[in-house]
């Protein structure tokens, strides 16, 4: 479960992503990273708008709030790579 302060770390990192012409999509609770709604390949040609992450991020989505976010990498985050590390021994490791 998410503290209160992960929760507003997100919703910071969400509208900043979001700021910055990145794609962000919720993703499930579960540890997995897949997106956590239908039909999110939409937001491979498009970024999402303020309404759609309002109703994603918005407190009243869940009690907790989401635990984390998910970027839509290449062309519609201007073209944006990312290497993800899981735990900062594979980081080291890298």
């Amino acid at each position: 479960m998410a503290t209160s302060q992960q929760v507003m770390d997100i919703l910071d990192a969400t509208a900043s992503a979001w700021k910055a012409g990145i794609s962000v999509v919720p993703v499930k609770e579960d540890g997995s990273k897949r997106p956590d709604l239908q039909g999110w390949s939409q937001y491979q040609q498009r970024v999402a708008t303020v309404e759609e992450l309002r109703r994603w991020y918005g407190r009243s989505t869940k009690p907790i709030g989401r635990s984390a976010l998910g970027w839509v990498t290449g062309k519609v985050s201007g073209n944006l790579e990312c290497i993800d590390f899981d735990t900062v021994e594979a980081l080291s490791d890298f």
